[in-house]
């Protein structure tokens, strides 16, 4: 067993790797194998199998730089969604005990303990005063 898991990590070394194109990747598979299950095409199945062998060969690409090129203009492109959710996630877990607001100069989400009455802000990022009623 020992040679095994040595050969194993020898295999590994110098791969790049699961990133964030790799689940990006596999959650459109799953989409479209969720959507096969009412169309039925021998087409979508064969999209959904390219789809992971397409995840799983740049996770085990050694051309790490390009594969890193690739998940940064994936991250560009989409990395904007995955904040808003991640806002939308924590507003939610927060709703009893803090309000979440803008600054009203830079647009920033603040995060404010949730105590009633007028209470003056001060933004950190801009450090613009403004007043708020909770």
């Amino acid at each position: 067993m020992n040679g095994f898991m040595y050969k194993l990590s020898r295999f590994f070394q110098g791969r790049y790797g699961i990133d964030k194109l790799f689940y990006g990747i596999c959650g459109v598979a799953v989409a479209v194998s969720a959507a096969n299950l009412f169309v039925r095409s021998i087409w979508l199945q064969l999209l959904v199998y390219a789809l992971l062998i397409l995840a799983v060969a740049r996770s085990l690409s050694r051309n790490c730089r390009k594969r890193c090129a690739e998940n940064q203009k994936f991250l560009s492109l989409f990395g904007g969604i995955t904040k808003k959710f991640s806002l939308i996630r924590r507003r939610f877990k927060d709703r009893k005990t803090h309000v979440y607001c803008k600054c009203p100069s830079c647009k920033k989400n603040l995060r404010l303990p949730k105590v009633k009455g007028e209470h003056t802000v001060c933004c950190p990022n801009c450090k613009n005063k403004f007043g708020m009623k909770i």
